[in-house]
């Protein structure tokens, strides 16, 4: 077997491995061997057997994986069909010996993310927790043209001056968000950053005082 050239893959949710171009045949008997080499299109072959009058068909089904990893690449589900002139079953006449294989790599789509606000503000609450966050706003881009839809375990924030976390009233905070994605999302993805920064502010309380009258 000669198998094509790619043998580096990105994750995309689908089936990944590398092509078989080339099969070469070779027909072994007591006395002499001949060899054929074929060009391949598709999970099949179908070529001259020792008489040309033979036609055989090999099926070419391969290994393929759908995850990152590291992986070995082999031709499974060998099968000979077809008749020969008297009608015999060209399985009964000849057998196969495959040993070609190939180690191949899909890697993780490398991620980058964006959060659709432009201004993360709140009311004051005495923390610098970010509120009202929604993984619905956060979008990605693979920039290794891998799949781009991950699992999001969760998406937290706090607002920052400097190096500092604040808690009082202001504007134009840095607010630093962070994101997790889930441990099954990490097998086949990797994220660039798992921060980002964006801008709130922090917003007066406002406090309801109701007087109640009284006589003396």
């Amino acid at each position: 077997l000669t198998w094509g050239t790619t043998t580096t893959f990105v994750y995309t949710g689908n089936a990944q491995g590398p092509s078989i171009t080339n099969v070469s045949v070779t027909y072994g008997t007591p006395s002499s061997t001949e060899s054929r080499t074929y060009a391949v299109s598709g999970n099949s072959l179908t070529f001259k057997g020792v008489k040309d009058s033979e036609t055989l068909t090999f099926g070419l089904a391969h290994y393929t994986e759908i995850n990152a990893g590291n992986y070995t690449a082999e031709v499974t589900g060998w099968e000979i069909t077809g008749t020969n002139e008297a009608g015999d079953t060209q399985s009964a006449n000849y057998s196969v010996s495959v040993t070609s294989t190939v180690d191949y790599t899909i890697n993780k789509s490398n991620l980058t993310w964006t959060y659709s606000s432009a201004s993360i503000d709140k009311v004051y609450d005495a923390t610098s927790n970010a509120v009202g966050l929604s993984t619905a706003n956060v979008s990605f881009t693979s920039t290794n043209g891998g799949a781009k839809n991950p699992s999001i375990s969760s998406i937290t924030g706090n607002y920052k001056s400097g190096n500092d976390f604040v808690t009082a009233v202001g504007e134009d905070y840095t607010v630093v968000l962070t994101l997790a994605l889930t441990s099954a999302s990490l097998n086949n993805y990797s994220l660039q950053s798992n921060t980002a920064n964006y801008s709130g502010d922090i917003t007066r309380r406002g406090i309801d005082i109701t007087l109640n009258a009284s006589t003396k």
